[in-house]
């Protein structure tokens, strides 16, 4: 019996389309599928088939869902006027199709932006809201976009933040060709509260965290006891160092890439009440750090067993 199914591109400059009938005809023919892994392209429109989803018959088995889409596979052929789309409501059918997902990944990039109409914005958040059993079981999401465009925004704070899930493992790239994306800015103390109560990693690239001409030191407000494994990278963003390593105890591994690193000046290096904190691995990339900071890091930071620079 079938459990792990892997489908790539044969080198095509198209991939192949599937649509919500493909899913179902392929669950009823491998009925024992637990992981399915996906270089295709998720079909844009399916709008005639959206009645039908609440009664689609689920893939319990499913646990894991790996989904990289997108239409045209060469960049080139993007460039030329050769379009790829996504469709936030493919999270809709997920919802129902795998109520017992506990890993979801989806790759989305080369992707076109269609603003939402504020009509059709609401439709789609009253669809999200239709099924608050919705990924129940989910415990990591990982999500890779060209930019933080509107469909990311939703499935973001529409979806897994108004269902409450409770993920252990968030990953969000919106780098677009390895550059960042200024389109919105991330709200790192957002994500962090709303999955706050199991959240043990949260890996976030791509992004800028302030508004054009602001210096807003980010500080967490809240204790994060499960989180041991962050990564922030991107641009406009002042990080309180000694704020983090107070509110993130269990920290073990910490990505820093195009931050500026943050002291209190009022705050010494031998201030007794700055307590040791279990910090293993760190790295410090494109980010502006002062020999006062890693002074700082080598004394709050004495587990630390690999420093990683890149200036």
């Amino acid at each position: 019996m079938l459990q792990e199914l892997e489908i790539l591109n044969d080198g095509s400059l198209c991939r192949v389309e599937f649509g919500i009938d493909d899913f179902d005809n392929m669950h009823q023919s491998l009925q024992n599928l637990s992981s399915i892994k996906a270089i295709i392209h998720l079909s844009f429109d399916f709008s005639a088939m959206l009645d039908a989803i609440p009664n689609t018959t689920p893939a319990l088995s499913v646990t894991s869902l790996d989904i990289n889409s997108k239409l045209f596979e060469n960049k080139t052929y993007y460039i030329n006027g050769n379009m790829n789309y996504w469709n936030p409501l493919w999270m809709y059918y997920f919802g129902y199709k795998y109520p017992n997902l506990r890993s979801l990944k989806l790759n989305a990039t080369n992707i076109v932006e269609i603003p939402i109409i504020p009509g059709k914005r609401e439709t789609t958040r009253s669809l999200f809201r239709s099924n608050p059993k919705a990924f129940q079981h989910l415990e990591t999401f990982s999500l890779t976009t060209d930019r933080y465009f509107e469909s990311f925004d939703l499935i973001l704070w529409e979806v897994l933040c108004r269902l409450k899930v409770s993920l252990k493992h968030l990953t969000l790239n919106a780098a677009i060709w390895n550059e960042i994306d200024d389109s919105y800015p991330m709200d790192v103390n957002r994500i962090l509260q709303s999955f706050s109560e199991k959240l043990e990693s949260l890996l976030l690239t791509g992004f800028m965290y302030n508004a054009f001409n602001e210096d807003t030191i980010l500080e967490f407000s809240y204790y994060y006891p499960f989180l041991t494994n962050l990564c922030i990278s991107g641009e406009s963003v002042l990080l309180d160092l000694d704020n983090l390593l107070e509110k993130c105890v269990a920290l073990k591994q910490l990505k820093l890439c195009g931050e500026d690193l943050y002291l209190d000046p009022y705050t010494t290096t031998e201030n007794p009440d700055l307590e040791q904190h279990g910090l293993e691995i760190l790295t410090l990339g494109s980010c502006f750090t002062s020999a006062e900071t890693l002074n700082r890091i080598s004394f709050r930071c004495r587990s630390l067993k690999h420093l990683t620079l890149s200036i």
